[in-house]
């Protein structure tokens, strides 16, 4: 009649162990890596806009050089939604050439999916496949280049 007592209280003690022990690990399930590369013979500015919050931040980027974002993402990682090391999120971008002209490319929600022109359209990237962007992880690379200054408009 003694097993039975100290046989739960064993299982209650393992199980508390193993409770405690226990740590709830959260992973992304993407990472992905967006380089913005500036292929034009001038400076820009690159502007990343949450209109919902009414937060911009923005860099400027030279002549040959890049910028890239780092983004974690549960269930996808897309380009300029918020990640929690860097806060940034955006749903608007604007590319400044500081000639006055301006592009802007906006995320589209609308369809339910996350979806958008210029930037926001993964199609758009230079290295794009359908394969690569299902992967765990994975880089995408946009040239900044005379097809954005060709739809440019006067910047408001």
């Amino acid at each position: 009649m003694e097993r039975k007592p100290t046989c739960l209280l064993f299982l209650i003690i393992g199980a508390i162990e193993i409770l405690a022990s226990c740590k709830k690990i959260i992973e992304p399930i993407q990472q992905a890596t967006y380089s913005y590369v500036n292929k034009l013979g001038t400076p820009l500015v690159f502007k990343v806009i949450d209109t919902y919050r009414n937060i911009t931040w923005k860099a400027s980027i030279e002549s040959g050089d890049s910028l890239v974002f780092n983004i974690q993402g549960s269930p996808i990682a897309f380009p300029f939604f918020e990640n929690e090391s860097e806060k940034r999120t955006g749903d608007l971008i604007i590319i400044d050439f500081g000639n006055g002209k301006c592009t802007k490319y906006s995320m589209d929600l609308s369809s339910g999916t996350l979806d958008g022109t210029g930037v926001f359209k993964l199609s758009n990237y230079n290295n794009y496949s359908n394969g690569l962007v299902n992967s765990k992880t994975y880089n995408l690379t946009y040239f900044i280049s005379e097809k954005d200054i060709k739809i440019s408009q006067n910047c408001d």
